[in-house]
């Protein structure tokens, strides 16, 4: 017993830190990537409320108060979704078919609803939740398997999220969300090999339980502080900034996330291609303010904004001048197709950028 209350103490102190590291994060200032810092802030607040869980379990809590084994169960399959929505939050908008991941946590908790509404001590609802003997261990399997999905998910969807950025952008990308997936990862594993030791060990000692959970926490606040602290590991802008933003909030780290969200966002979407297009359009498409867009491409691209579309704009002229479609239509065209508002203007672009003229490089292109 003296054991449990050693063990209890230490992770009643992990999720009171993971509490605090949790609120550090939701309420950091100068933060431009909010929306990723709060999914960071309720991955790691979930997994502070998980470390409750086990305290209660650890002491008897679950057999004194039945309840709280029913509200437990679910909880472990939110963990998967929240940090594939903190990573994807980098690179894009998370949008409405995103809360299909939450499917499986809503079945769960869709099931056990009777004893939330209706909950007593009453056989007949437990003996109709538990009527298959092995419920409890096909939820305990399901939050395991759903947490080795995301690992090799994430690092899926992070792989070919990755393939967008430039050299540098995809060094310092690997240096922060990569090692989270890593992480991650290695906390899949561990968690694999204690649902194994809790199915074929029947009686297994309960120190067991508290080794594993020690390990799993390690790397999951791990994870917490790498995203908290990711100044310490992205230092890729070295260059000597323009004087006009000597004083800028902006840090290179957040500078970087941001750079790759934005440069990501064009390459995708292509919203240069409709005419006129403004900062203010791409501001609100990205949810990254103005002036940093500005301060982004003017401090490591050395670049206007509208120095940056028009050379997306030409890139895809390149593209269409030399395919059959426009082989035979007017060059003027294909500068209006790309965004271009006059003539005079995708000329004066294309001349700038290629050294040719727009006949010219698709007279030599077509052969």
């Amino acid at each position: 017993m003296e054991t449990v209350k050693l063990w209890t103490i230490l992770f009643l102190c992990i999720a009171i830190q993971g509490f605090f590291l949790s609120f550090l994060i939701a309420t950091r200032k100068n933060r431009p990537h909010k929306r990723a810092d709060l999914f960071l802030s309720a991955f790691i607040g979930l997994f502070s409320t998980i470390m409750l869980f086990w305290v209660g379990h650890w002491n008897k809590l679950f057999d004194a108060y039945h309840i709280l084994s029913f509200i437990y169960r679910p909880i472990p399959l939110l963990i998967g979704p929240f940090l594939f929505y903190y990573v994807k939050s980098f690179f894009e908008k998370t949008d409405r078919r995103d809360l299909l991941h939450l499917l499986p946590f809503m079945i769960v908790s869709a099931y056990f609803l009777p004893v939330y509404l209706n909950y007593s001590y009453s056989p007949d609802i437990h003996s109709l939740l538990w009527k298959w003997e092995a419920l409890g261990s096909f939820i305990n399997s399901a939050n395991t398997i759903s947490i080795l999905f995301y690992s090799v998910y994430l690092y899926a969807y992070y792989r070919s999220k990755n393939k967008l950025l430039t050299r540098e952008l995809r060094t310092a990308r690997l240096k922060l969300l990569r090692l989270i997936i890593i992480f991650f990862g290695i906390f899949s594993v561990i968690a694999l090999a204690n649902l194994w030791i809790r199915m074929t060990l029947s009686n297994h000692p309960i120190i067991t339980d508290f080794i594993m959970s020690l390990l799993i926490s390690f790397f999951i606040y791990t994870i917490g502080y790498l995203g908290f602290n990711n100044s310490a590991l992205m230092r890729v802008f070295d260059k000597e900034l323009p004087a006009m933003y000597s004083s800028s909030k902006l840090k290179a780290n957040d500078a970087d996330l941001l750079l790759s969200k934005l440069i990501g966002y064009l390459e995708q979407q292509q919203p240069y291609l409709k005419e006129g297009y403004k900062i203010s359009e791409l501001s609100s498409e990205t949810d990254i303010p103005s002036h940093h867009i500005s301060e982004l491409l003017n401090k490591y691209h050395r670049k206007s904004f509208s120095d940056v579309i028009n050379e997306y704009r030409i890139r895809e002229a390149k593209k269409l001048l030399l395919s059959d479609h426009y082989r035979n239509t007017k060059v003027s065209a294909v500068g209006f197709d790309v965004g271009f508002n006059s003539p005079s203007t995708f000329y004066s672009w294309f001349k700038k950028i290629t050294g040719t003229s727009p006949a010219s490089y698709q007279k030599e292109g077509l052969g």
